[in-house]
């Protein structure tokens, strides 16, 4: 299911736009956390990205945790960036 969102939102895109769209969604979700002062909730992801223009339509609620569930484990979506360095308090 999350995957089709993912594929929906970006569909028709090379995998480097795919990548440059994932890592500004995770900086999206960066600033979120120090915007709120805590752990976003999916429906704030959902929100802030959609404001963003970073989603087509609004992104469904497994895509939201698992773009939170990577920017919390540090996973890299596309090559490393000066921002890439920024920390994210993972406490809830």
């Amino acid at each position: 299911m999350e995957g089709e969102d993912a594929h929906r939102a970006e569909g028709g895109r090379s995998n480097s736009e795919r990548d440059a769209l994932t890592e500004r969604r995770h900086d999206r979700i960066r600033l979120l956390y120090t915007e709120l002062g805590r752990r976003p909730e999916w429906r704030e992801i959902r929100d802030a990205l959609t404001a963003a223009g970073l989603s087509d339509e609004p992104v469904s609620r497994p895509t939201a945790q698992r773009l939170r569930a990577q920017v919390e484990e540090g996973t890299p979506s596309a090559p490393a960036s000066p921002s890439a360095g920024a920390s994210v308090p993972v406490s809830a």
